[in-house]
């Protein structure tokens, strides 16, 4: 594989809010460029003071897209604030700088050497998933129903991926603003849902408004799909048809990691 060609792939993290986001990405990063050390990386964040930020595991670093005068007052929990470092990500995913793409949560590690084979894959389509599991994932017990897991989006630079993703954007602004709202808006995707406290909270994640247009079961773009098996984000699930050896592993990782890697960081750099 040409030096070009593998510019034209690499990885996009999202990390805004909080520096232990910036520090989850740096460590997901380190796994990726221990086995791929000329994969680019790129991290969007509004942390760009953050040391880590100016270490090798980054190839760039960009400020995160804003969300100007996005205000929702309390709604549930934490959901606010979390709700708008989703719809960050979310509109930060249109701005790769990379004709292929793989969008990863800063809470995973890779533990596989076939991640190109992920990237392989979008020689024929446009978007690569995997689904959430009835036993891993709040949103998809609530729910019911199939959804995708937005913790990997492998997804290719082109028209219809990139109105999909502008969609999903608009979809998850107007639910997190509806969430707020009383008496709650009837949202015909959680009509099924009679309990008004989960539909709230599930309205504040952005896998609600991506099952809209983009699931397992629905596919409004027309978008060449491609449902990743669960060992590319694997959060434990003990169901059997979950059941594989793991490739991405999606969890939080301790403060010695940490420790570790950054140890190994500033060794390379000085």
């Amino acid at each position: 594989m040409s030096a070009g060609h593998q510019h034209d792939r690499g990885v996009v993290y999202v990390a805004t809010q909080v520096d232990n986001y910036v520090e989850d990405a740096f460590l997901s990063a380190d796994s990726i460029k221990e086995r791929y050390p000329d994969l680019s990386i790129t991290l969007f964040t509004d942390r760009l003071s953050h040391p880590l930020c100016a270490t090798d595991r980054f190839d760039h670093v960009e400020c995160a897209a804003e969300v100007p005068d996005f205000h929702l007052g309390t709604v549930v929990d934490h959901a606010p604030r979390w709700s708008e470092g989703q719809l960050s990500r979310l509109l930060s995913l249109r701005r790769t700088p990379y004709r292929q793409t793989l969008h990863l949560d800063t809470d995973t590690k890779l533990v596989t050497d076939e991640l190109m084979s992920l990237f392989d894959l979008l020689d024929d389509i446009d978007v690569g998933m995997t689904e959430c599991s009835m036993d891993d994932s709040y949103s998809r017990l609530e729910y019911g129903r199939p959804m995708f897991n937005a913790g990997l989006i492998l997804y290719r630079r082109n028209d219809l991926t990139w109105d999909w993703l502008q969609e999903w954007a608009e979809l998850s602004e107007r639910n997190f603003r509806w969430a707020s709202a009383n008496p709650l808006p009837r949202l015909a995707s959680l009509r099924h849902l009679s309990d008004e406290g989960i539909r709230r909270k599930l309205m504040c994640m952005d896998q609600i408004s991506l099952v809209e247009i983009l699931s397992p079961e629905t596919n409004k773009f027309n978008l060449k799909l491609k449902i990743l098996d669960g060992s590319w984000l694997y959060r434990g699930s003990q169901l059997q048809e979950q059941k594989a050896t793991p490739r991405i592993l999606h969890i939080r990782r301790s403060d010695l990691e940490l420790e570790n890697a950054i140890h190994r960081a500033l060794a390379r750099m000085s």
